[in-house]
C-alpha cells in the first residue's frame, strides 16, 4: 500500500473550486507540516486555490480550521474499526499499516497534542465516546476468546495504538533502533512479520470459546488439564484452531487421546514431553503442511510440534492443516 502523502488533497477538485472540503484539505496540509501555531492562513489561501475571506466565512478563524481538520480525521478511525480482522494475529500488523499507510493523521495527533497538553482537545465529548466504544469492542472480544480476557481492556486498546503508531510517531527512534526509516518496506514487512508473531504468543493461552468447549467429553477434560503447564498454551491453540476450522466436529478420547470427529475423518491431539503431536492425517490431506515443513513430520501421519516451532507457524497455516484432515 502506497503510504499517503501530506501533499496529496483528500478530496479532488478544479483549481477555481475553493469549496469548503478543498479548503479543508490545505488547511490538513498545512497543519500536518507546521502544526497550529506555525500553519499560515494566506498558505491555507493560497494551496486550496480560496482567498482569506472565504476560508474565514467558513471556518471563522485559523484555530476554528484546525478544529475542523482533526474532527474531519477522526473518520478515519472509525473505518479501520469498522475492518477489524478476525484474530489478534492479523490484527496488530493491520493495526501497523493503518497508521503507516495515513501519516498524516498520525502526524497531527502529534501537533494536536503538542497543542493542548492535558487540556480538552477538539470534540473531545465525541471522541472519547468513540474511544470507550472501540474498548467495549475489545471486551467482547475478550468474552469471545479473541483477547486475553485477564488484561484491561483499556490498557489493551492503547497498547495496540502504541504499538502501530509509535514508529511513524517518532521515525528518528526507529531509524536509531533498526537502522531504517518506518516507511522503507524492509521495515514494514520486518515490523508486519514481528507483530503477527506477537499476536500469536499472546493468543497461545486463550480459553476456548464457550460453544467449542461444549464440543467435548468429560474424558477430553481430565486429559487437558493434566497437560504439563508449560505445553497446555501450545495445545489449547491447536484445540481452538481445530475447533474454529471445523466448527461441527465432536471432541472425544481415543486412543487414550483428544480426537477431533467429523463424519468419516479423524483428527488426533496428543501432549508429548518436548510438546504436542498431531496424529491421523493420510498422505496427501494436509493442504502441503508437511512439505513445506519437512523436519516436523517424524512418521506417516505425524507431525511433532515443539513451542519454538509453533511460533514460526500462523494460525491460518494451521486451521488449513486441520480442514485438510478433517474435509470429508
Amino acid at each position: 500500500m502506497a503510504v499517503s502523502d501530506p501533499t496529496v488533497p483528500l478530496h479532488q477538485g478544479t483549481p477555481h473550486q475553493a469549496t469548503p472540503d478543498r479548503i479543508l484539505d490545505a488547511a490538513i496540509q498545512e497543519f500536518v507540516e507546521h502544526g497550529l501555531a506555525g500553519a499560515r492562513v494566506d498558505r491555507i489561501a493560497e494551496r486550496a486555490g480560496a482567498n482569506k475571506q472565504l476560508l474565514y466565512r467558513h471556518f471563522g478563524s485559523k484555530e476554528g480550521l484546525f478544529d475542523a481538520a482533526v474532527k474531519g480525521m477522526a473518520v478515519r478511525f472509525n473505518e479501520i474499526r469498522s475492518t477489524l480482522p478476525g484474530t489478534l494475529e492479523e490484527r496488530l500488523p493491520y493495526y501497523f499499516e493503518r497508521a503507516t499507510d495515513d501519516q498524516q493523521w498520525v502526524r497531527l495527533l502529534l501537533w494536536e497534542a503538542l497543542h493542548t497538553g492535558e487540556e480538552a482537545a477538539v470534540n473531545e465529548d465525541e471522541r472519547f465516546t468513540h474511544m470507550q466504544k472501540a474498548v467495549d469492542g475489545v471486551r467482547a472480544d475478550q468474552a469471545a476468546g479473541i483477547l486475553p480476557a485477564d488484561l484491561d481492556a483499556g490498557q489493551l486498546f492503547l497498547s495496540f495504538q502504541a504499538l502501530a503508531a509509535h514508529p511513524s510517531a517518532f521515525p528518528q527512534m526507529t531509524r536509531f533502533i533498526t537502522g531504517m526509516n518506518p516507511t522503507d518496506p524492509a521495515f514494514r514487512a520486518q515490523r508486519a512479520e514481528f507483530l503477527r508473531g506477537l499476536g500469536r504468543y499472546l493468543s497461545a493461552g486463550l480459553p476456548v470459546p464457550k460453544h467449542q468447549d461444549e464440543a467435548m467429553d468429560e474424558a477430553v477434560r481430565t486429559y487437558i488439564d493434566a497437560i504439563p503447564p508449560e505445553h497446555r498454551p501450545l495445545f489449547d491453540r491447536l484445540h481452538r484452531l481445530v475447533l474454529e476450522a471445523r466448527p461441527g466436529a465432536a471432541v472425544v478420547l481415543s486412543y487414550k487421546m483428544p480426537t477431533y470427529k467429523l463424519g468419516g475423518r479423524r483428527l488426533h491431539l496428543a501432549a508429548w514431553k518436548h510438546g504436542v503431536s498431531i496424529y491421523g492425517w493420510e498422505e496427501g490431506r494436509d493442504s502441503g503442511f508437511a512439505a513445506r515443513h519437512p523436519e516436523l513430520k517424524t512418521g506417516k501421519g505425524t507431525i511433532r510440534l515443539r513451542p519454538d516451532d509453533a511460533v514460526t507457524i500462523t494460525d491460518e497455516e494451521l486451521r488449513d492443516l486441520a480442514r485438510a484432515v478433517l474435509d470429508e
